[in-house]
């Protein structure tokens, strides 16, 4: 047993234990996802969206620099257009990251027009780096008491630009 994890530790050294990497935002600082969503929860309204995406400076890398974070916020979100206005987006700050080629956004949750609300959960779309633009298909967050479930689809465009990758 001991053999075993002498060669183990050997192993490791020799060719390097990998880092945990995470997704990494390009360049730090604050952005506004807007577009069009389509909204349901027993009618369906379809909204003018604006999110804003709060990235804030990771530590400085090897050559000093910190333009980039690695972790990231939605720190508000609104819907306007029409009965729009009457939902209103809560439960911030929501998580954002990158899993795969889908953003997803945890802790999202709204007070809509319809009887119930739409509880706390996550949320993601297809994330399309060289658009910045995130497209939610179906996305789906269980309603309050017993109520229909909230379904959101539509895309959001980031600006100004950013990029964000998993290394």
């Amino acid at each position: 047993m001991k053999r075993i994890l002498t060669f183990c530790a050997s192993a490791a050294a020799l060719f390097g234990a990998q880092a945990a990497y995470a997704t990494t935002y390009t360049p730090a600082g604050t952005f506004h996802a807007t577009g069009t969503l389509t909204v349901q929860k027993g009618l369906t309204l379809t909204c003018a969206a604006d999110f804003t995406i709060v990235v804030p400076n990771a530590a400085p890398d090897a050559h000093g620099s910190a333009s980039h974070g690695h972790s990231a916020t939605v720190t508000a979100a609104t819907l306007t257009g029409g009965l729009c206005g009457a939902v209103t987006l809560n439960n911030f700050p929501w998580a954002m990251s990158l899993v795969g080629s889908n953003l997803v956004f945890t802790g999202v949750a709204a007070t809509t027009i319809t009887p119930g609300n739409c509880l706390p959960g996550t949320v993601q779309g297809a994330w399309n780096n060289t658009t910045r633009t995130v497209t939610f298909v179906n996305q789906t967050l269980t309603g309050g008491s017993g109520s229909a479930n909230c379904v959101i689809n539509g895309s959001l465009t980031v600006n100004p630009t950013i990029s964000i990758t998993n290394p």
